[in-house]
C-alpha cells in the first residue's frame, strides 16, 4: 500500500511539473485533466492550482489570463468546491470594472461551487443586476438556481428574460434553464406554457416544451398544452400531396 501511495504521489508530482513548466498547450491541458481526476481532496494538487490562480491575480482581466487559468479555475472548483482562493479570485474578478467581458464565464464557474455558499450566492445576485448583459444575467440566474435551490430572484429573472428579451437565443436558454432549476414551480410552468403557445421561434418553442416535460410531470394544464400543441402541428403540417 505504501508503494502504491508513493507511486500516486510521484504521478501527481510529474503532472504538476508538466502543468507548471511545459510550453505545449495540449500537454498542459492533459496535465490539468489528469490532476482533476486524481486530485479530489489532494492538498498537493489543490496547492498547485491555487498557486497558478494567485499568480494571475495581478492581472484580473480574464481575457488576458488565458485559457490556462480558466481551465485551472474549473478544475479547482471540481476537486475542492469550497476553495477560498478560487472564490476570492472570482469575487475580485466581479468587482473589477475591467472584467465585464468575462462575467458570463465567472457566473458559470460560481454555479459549480458548493451549494449554499453565501459568498457565491451574493456574487451571483450582483451579476443578476447587469441589465446591459442578458447573457450574464441568464447564466447568473441558472447558476444561482443550482447552488441555491428555490432562489426566487433567479426564477423571476429567467421568467423575465424568457418573456421580455428580444434575443431568441436568450429566450431559448432561459427556457432551458427553467427546466433545470424549477421543478413543479407554478410560475415557471405558466411562463413556459405561454411561451410554447405564442412564440414564433421554433427553437424557443422546442426548449419550452422540453422544460415543461421536465418540471410539469403530472400537471393537467401542461398535459393539455402539449396535446393542443400537437394538434396545432398536425393541422398546420403540409399534406403529402402539398409536399409533392
Amino acid at each position: 500500500h505504501l508503494s502504491i501511495r508513493r507511486q500516486r504521489q510521484m504521478c501527481i508530482r510529474d503532472r504538476i511539473d508538466l502543468l507548471q513548466s511545459d510550453d505545449d498547450i495540449f500537454i498542459r491541458w492533459l496535465a490539468i485533466s489528469s490532476l482533476t481526476k486524481i486530485g479530489v481532496g489532494n492538498p498537493t494538487v489543490i496547492k498547485a492550482f491555487e498557486d497558478l490562480i494567485e499568480e494571475s491575480q495581478d492581472n484580473l482581466q480574464l481575457k488576458e489570463t488565458g485559457w490556462l487559468i480558466k481551465e485551472v479555475m474549473e478544475a479547482l472548483g471540481k476537486i475542492d468546491p469550497t476553495n477560498p482562493v478560487l472564490l476570492n479570485f472570482l469575487v475580485d474578478l466581479i468587482q473589477s470594472d475591467i472584467n465585464s467581458e468575462g462575467n458570463q464565464e465567472i457566473a458559470e464557474s460560481l454555479g459549480k461551487l458548493d451549494p449554499g455558499n453565501p459568498t457565491a450566492i451574493a456574487m451571483l445576485g450582483q451579476l443578476l443586476k447587469l441589465k446591459e448583459d442578458e447573457f450574464t444575467q441568464r447564466q447568473a440566474a441558472a447558476s444561482l438556481g443550482k447552488i441555491d435551490s428555490g432562489n426566487l430572484e433567479a426564477l423571476m429573472m429567467l421568467i423575465h428574460l424568457l418573456q421580455q428579451s428580444l434575443n431568441p437565443d436568450i429566450r431559448r436558454l432561459s427556457a432551458q434553464s427553467l427546466g433545470d432549476i424549477s421543478p413543479h414551480n407554478a410560475a415557471a410552468i405558466a411562463a413556459l406554457i405561454r411561451t410554447a403557445l405564442i412564440t414564433p421561434d421554433k427553437e424557443t418553442r422546442r426548449a419550452s416544451i422540453q422544460s415543461l416535460g421536465k418540471i410539469g410531470l403530472g400537471n393537467r394544464e401542461v398535459c393539455q398544452t402539449l396535446i393542443d400543441l400537437l394538434r396545432c402541428l398536425l393541422y398546420t403540417s403540409p399534406s403529402p400531396r402539398d409536399r409533392g
